[in-house]
């Protein structure tokens, strides 16, 4: 074996090393960005959803006087729709993708007199979606 074939194998074997090593790098930044979503959901996530569900009981008390709160209603959905975009960069992918379509459902209802059915709809979405939402934050207080 002569010298030139040790270089080549030393060339292949740093190689894989740095293949692997780069496999590695990969794998922490994944790993590190989930523990921060966690932390993150952890320590904001108790106060997020419990004005989340305020906002879904003043859009239920709102929805009783449909006629009279059309603009409530409307901005209660706006403060609605910026607390999740907020929150959906913390959540796992299958929770964040409810919230990513009720937040679609929010954009496309109209809130006019004539669509109390479609907003009573996203009031409905909201519940499923704010129980998910509540369900991870059990998972993560759990350890899960």
């Amino acid at each position: 074996m002569s010298f030139s074939d040790l270089g080549t194998i030393a060339s292949i074997i740093g190689t894989i090393t740095s293949i692997i090593s780069l496999a590695v790098s990969i794998w922490v930044l994944l790993e590190l960005r989930d523990i921060r979503n966690v932390s993150k959901l952890r320590v904001r996530g108790p106060g997020i959803i419990r004005e989340l569900g305020q906002c879904a009981s003043n859009l239920s008390s709102f929805l009783n006087e449909f006629e009279d709160t059309l603009p409530q209603i409307d901005d209660e959905l706006a403060t609605v729709k910026a607390k999740l975009k907020y929150l959906r960069r913390s959540l796992p992918s299958d929770t964040k993708a409810s919230v990513k379509r009720w937040l679609k459902s929010i954009e496309r209802c109209e809130i006019t007199l004539d669509n109390k059915d479609g907003i009573r709809r996203i009031y409905v979405e909201m519940n499923q979606v704010l129980e998910e939402v509540k369900d991870h934050q059990k998972e993560i207080r759990s350890g899960v």
